[in-house]
């Protein structure tokens, strides 16, 4: 259970509009991760991210009050519902920050490893038996783990979950790895873009749930991308969308 509303709030710490969230305590110490992504980004996550006003963690739930990203909310626009121009624009800039300013302490001088092994710290536990990944790829794909590669009008697709967690390693190019801080969630709607008034940032970004340090870079840009296409299938037969695929995942 998680539910995100707007505050009109008066208490000791804070005057005005905030976004209460709440939410069961069955998920990532949300609390604990927001305060690390925002003290370890510094003058960069002074910028981009919101400031977390208060909270109170109950037995069994909790509730995070936060600040609202560019002073106003009417200020700012989730990524998905900007224009193209728009989103060319602020993802261009957005992404290149990622690298140049959040992560400029990256670790530039990783070990060597399996491209599988990279898909497996990426992501963690949603790779183990029983996750939704399994559910998904059983109940709607129709595989297994130890399947290679499934049919979709005719199209042969490699099993990308089977591939994960695949140990023969052998043939494989290994790569060497870039490590750095990484969102871990990051979508359209977990974008904020500034459309008008004069907040003092172009964008934020909020919702720091899985964010993670030390991690493979590259993470968020290529979860964007494919959110940002699953968003967009709905307008694409499943023919273009097939020749979307091969061409994305051709470079």
């Amino acid at each position: 259970f998680r539910s995100v509303m707007q505050v009109d709030v008066e208490c000791a710490v804070h005057r005005g509009m905030a976004i209460l969230k709440l939410m069961l305590n069955d998920t990532d110490d949300e609390i604990r991760l927001h305060g690390e992504a925002v003290s370890e980004a510094g003058d960069y996550g002074r910028r981009h991210f919101p400031n977390l006003i208060d909270y109170h963690q109950g037995a069994s739930a909790t509730a995070m009050l936060i600040a609202v990203s560019g002073e106003s909310l009417h200020q700012v626009q989730a990524f998905t519902r900007l224009g193209h121009a728009q989103q060319v624009a602020s993802g261009v800039q957005v992404f290149s920050d990622l690298l140049r300013e959040w992560n400029a302490d990256a670790d530039v001088g990783g070990r060597l490893i399996a491209p599988q092994a990279v898909i497996g710290e990426w992501l963690e536990r949603k790779l183990s038996l029983g996750s939704h990944l399994h559910e998904f790829a059983a109940t709607i794909i129709g595989v297994g783990p130890e399947d290679k590669a499934f049919s979709v009008f005719g199209t042969w697709l490699p099993n990308p979950l089977g591939w994960s967690l695949s140990d023969d390693w052998a043939g494989a190019e290994w790569v060497r790895i870039i490590t750095g801080k990484v969102h871990g969630d990051l979508h359209g709607d977990n974008l904020l873009v500034r459309v008008t008034g004069h907040s003092p940032s172009p964008y934020y970004i909020i919702d720091f749930s899985f964010y993670r340090k030390h991690c493979p870079l590259f993470f968020d840009h290529a979860y964007f991308e494919l959110a940002y296409l699953l968003g967009k299938r709905g307008d694409a037969h499943v023919s273009r969308w097939l020749t979307l695929l091969s061409a994305v995942s051709s470079g």
